[in-house]
């Protein structure tokens, strides 16, 4: 390999680096760490996140059987 294809490889190499780790940072910063449930108390727990998420969209997406439309009633 020539020494300018070496310089490029070293620079496309730290370039891919710094933003995987970038991305990595703000993945990290973007999760969903805790929620309120319907009683206003904190869930931190997976599997109780996943069911205040789940039961939210439920609620979300229910149908009125009166009016045909999406619920209203979720805040």
């Amino acid at each position: 390999m020539t020494k300018q294809l070496k310089d490029w490889n070293n620079v496309v190499f730290d370039n891919t680096k710094y933003f995987h780790t970038k991305t990595m940072i703000k993945r990290h910063k973007n999760r969903i760490k805790e929620l309120k449930d319907e009683n206003n108390i904190w869930v931190w727990k997976e599997y109780g996140l996943r069911n205040i998420v789940v039961e939210y969209y439920k609620k979300l997406f229910s149908r009125d059987k009166d009016k045909g439309r999406a619920n209203e009633d979720v805040e």
